[in-house]
């Protein structure tokens, strides 16, 4: 039996093992199987930084920990910050039960005492990301902290940069401290359920919607590599869960999906089209498009990109801007 390198959990690992074990035992035992992640998405993660450090400045003043100073040298000198007095930290780190948890922002009020401050980038408070406050709470709770409030921050979108920006105006803040505590109760039989995994070979899962939902697995090329061309997964617009009620029930190629099993006009076109390699061209439609085209004709077209802070003024969060056009 292959043994796990290693037992310790962050965050992030805590909430991959809760979408799926077995890409926790990946990450632990196979890290060299994980897809990096492309331009687009480390553009994604590099804004989600941008905006946790910007949210800091709600709490000016405050002691940063800099990750590269190591794990148990952040601990210490979080616990050297709490004795001392400090009112606020960013990146706060505790390690309780083995797991680690670094919070965006701890924060001592005079009336309240300590909140914990969870900062994300999204325009709202989702579901997945009480996960996140919800094992942080346990560990820094754990490690002897009173904390009396958890709260989300993420962004406004109805905000309009006019000027400096405004940060009571960017940021939202979720008070979610009932919804963090309904799942203390949870995380002790989830995480003896992953340490239990870890301890095993790998875990025999088979793919599902959790490859991709609520985040698309890193390690998805690697057990989707039985996946064949043409295969059902390929159909345009066909609901998941309908795709894998065909996997499940042994359909895999397009060629043989049950005809009993319904689908569009426009699927039925597409799978058509795959499967004898013929191009449909719909001549007639394109005849009556065209003669309600009046010349002269112009050709629009533009490139567009948003953010998730605003630059510019009357820019609202990922607001599309239209930065680039050709007419012709």
């Amino acid at each position: 039996m292959r043994k796990s390198r290693s037992f310790f959990l962050s965050k992030s690992q805590f909430t991959r093992g809760l979408q799926c074990h077995k890409s926790l035992w990946l990450l632990k035992n196979r890290p060299e199987l994980r897809v990096e992640p492309d331009a687009s998405l480390q553009a994604r993660f590099d804004a989600g930084t941008e905006v946790g450090i910007l949210a800091q400045q709600l709490f000016p003043g405050g002691v940063a920990l800099d990750y590269s100073s190591g794990i148990t040298q952040n601990i210490n000198t979080t616990q050297k910050l709490l004795r001392s007095g400090s009112q606020t930290i960013y990146e706060a780190t505790f390690r309780h039960d083995n797991i680690l948890a670094m919070v965006d922002i701890l924060h001592r009020s005079p009336s309240h005492g300590w909140e914990l401050y969870e900062v994300k980038s999204s325009t709202e408070t989702k579901e997945i990301f009480i996960n996140d406050t919800a094992i942080q709470y346990y560990v820094v709770a754990g490690s002897g902290i009173n904390i009396s409030r958890v709260v989300l921050v993420h962004l406004n979108n109805r905000y309009t940069r006019i000027g400096d920006l405004d940060l009571q105006g960017l940021f939202t803040l979720d008070d979610v401290t009932e919804l963090t505590l309904r799942k203390q109760a949870e995380i002790p039989g989830q995480l003896a359920e992953m340490r239990q995994t870890l301890q095993g070979p790998e875990p025999n899962i088979d793919i599902g919607p959790y490859c991709t939902d609520p985040y698309e697995c890193d390690f998805r090329p690697y057990c989707w590599k039985h996946i064949p061309e043409c295969s059902i997964f390929d159909i345009t617009n066909l609901r998941n869960n309908r795709k894998f009620a065909l996997y499940y029930g042994g359909t895999l190629h397009m060629g043989d999906i049950p005809p009993d099993f319904t689908l569009s006009d426009n699927m039925q076109l597409q799978v058509e089209a795959e499967l004898t390699g013929r191009d449909f061209i719909n001549t007639s439609a394109i005849r009556e498009f065209l003669a309600t085209v009046i010349e002269p004709v112009g050709f629009l077209d533009f490139e567009t990109f948003m953010e998730p802070v605003p630059s510019f003024d009357y820019q609202r969060p990922y607001q599309q801007i239209p930065f680039q056009y050709s007419l012709h």
